[in-house]
């Protein structure tokens, strides 16, 4: 995945291939990672809080008066939980204290580190028997090589699951089999645009490319700022290309698949390759602000609000943050779709949230089963939404959002529930090198050609996937 939580060159997505093998190594492991541990404001809602004992609430699925048929767990049972610091902590625990108040059952919450100190963390302890009871972890290519199977609880016949999006239920499946609950909102690649240079402009909303690059032009021709880049944090690069494959998969339902089997590339492939152009023009036609390489992902925040920019490719993640930082602003912002070339193709690439895995060697499943329950439920998402300030839909079916939710989430919420958006490439395809976001610095500054990065590009994946035996590499 994307990190937009870290102000670092790294990608939660990139495969990890190796872990350690004793308990003594995951002892030091884990030591070194909580000795890390931070508070970490891009991206998420801003919001953190202790780990303790909290709790939460019954069995009833979301938007279902159905209740998951667990046998009862006992009121005095404490579930371990390992979560990510960087996540949204204030939610999670005000979720799992409502759990407790209503059946009893205390969750311990541990934090842990995030991106390749979690995944190596989360691979040792399986590798040792130490799993908790609870596992918060990343789904889509990254759930494959942690064994499910022989891990995590199978949900798939269990009553909860019917309210869960479709595509969350895809990304947490292996083999037929669904392993994982969505643990927070989604996050889409979008472009956040300021409403008031809008207004002023009396500009639309653009429902293809050309419309987009017209806009730009108006707003360049008025003396501002048409697209605001924050390459400071190298990260935000990626989204306008990672952003686009809902474009990419519409042009080509089957390139997810041919991409893995090393039979589609960006390079050869006209829909995904135009993405690299796309990027490449922002500065190419003068869009962007002079300063992109040293703006960082911090300043983008407060620069879009104040309205020193017209349009942000960027992760919606920053509308929490922006919404606790700016109160008085975030209503100004708004989003719409990286625009294809077809105004008939319109909607959002989603990033599903991270997942929570039950562990199949716990002695307390009944218990699971009930957490489980209560988190997909309107009364767990009021308590979640009480704490953190939303920056997306939920992947939840029929999840009623809070009404004060900012104008820019509802309509995200308006898209997803009319079936415009479609999971990242890297929640279907385990392909994807670590130099993208490099890679797009070197486009967009114009160093190298649009053409030239995809073939970059496709270059680079090549040792990644050869790592992870894939047939056809």
């Amino acid at each position: 995945m994307i990190e937009p939580m870290k102000n670092v060159s790294e990608e939660r997505n990139i495969e990890r291939v190796y872990f350690m093998k004793t308990r003594f190594m995951r002892i030091v492991a884990s030591t070194l990672a909580l000795a890390t541990i931070m508070t970490v404001t891009a991206g998420c809602s801003g919001n953190s809080a202790s780990s303790g004992s909290t709790g939460g609430a019954a069995a009833s699925a979301a938007g279902s008066s159905s209740a998951a048929s667990t046998g009862g767990a006992k009121s005095d049972v404490t579930l371990n939980l390992l979560w990510p610091s960087s996540n949204a902590v204030a939610g999670i625990n005000a979720e799992v204290a409502a759990f407790e108040k209503k059946t009893g059952i205390k969750t311990n919450i541990e934090l842990t580190a995030t991106g390749s100190e979690l995944d190596n963390i989360v691979k040792s302890r399986i590798a040792t028997n130490d799993l908790p009871d609870i596992l918060g972890y990343n789904c889509g290519s990254l759930l494959s090589p942690l064994n499910p199977e022989n891990n995590f609880l199978d949900l798939t016949n269990e009553s909860f699951m019917q309210n869960v999006d479709d595509d969350f239920k895809k990304a947490v499946t292996v083999n037929g089999k669904q392993y994982g609950i969505p643990s927070q909102e989604m996050s889409v690649g979008c472009v956040v645009y300021n409403k008031k240079i809008y207004k002023e402009l009396n500009l639309t909303v653009p429902k293809t490319w050309k419309e987009f690059i017209a806009n730009c032009d108006k707003i360049k021709a008025a003396g501002k700022t048409a697209i605001l880049g924050s390459n400071k944090d190298s990260w935000t690069s990626q989204v306008l290309i990672l952003g686009d494959y809902y474009n990419i998969e519409k042009a080509n339902p089957t390139f997810a698949d041919d991409y893995t089997a090393n039979k589609a590339h960006y390079a050869d492939t006209p829909a995904a390759l135009r993405g690299f152009e796309k990027l490449a023009q922002l500065k190419s036609g003068g869009y962007l602000n002079k300063d992109y390489m040293s703006v960082s992902y911090s300043d983008g925040e407060k620069l879009i609000t104040e309205g020193s920019a017209a349009h942000w490719f960027i992760l919606s993640q920053c509308l929490g943050d922006i919404s606790t930082k700016y109160p008085d602003k975030v209503n100004d912002l708004d989003v719409f779709p990286i625009p294809s070339d077809d105004a008939k193709i319109n909607g959002f690439t989603v990033w599903e949230p991270t997942a929570f895995y039950f562990s199949k060697s716990s002695d307390k499943i009944d218990a699971m089963k009930q957490w489980a329950a209560f988190m997909v439920s309107d009364e767990a998402l009021q308590a979640y939404s009480g704490a953190e300030k939303l920056f997306g839909p939920y992947a939840l079916k029929n999840a009623k959002l809070p009404d004060d939710v900012i104008p820019a989430v509802k309509t995200l919420q308006s898209y997803i529930i009319a079936g415009n958006g479609t999971a990242a490439l890297e929640f279907k395809s385990p392909v994807k090198g670590p130099n993208l976001m490099n890679i797009c610095v070197e486009c967009m500054s114009g160093q190298k050609s649009a053409a030239d990065c995809a073939k970059e590009y496709d270059n680079d994946v090549k040792q990644q996937a050869k790592q992870l035996n894939l047939k056809g590499w």
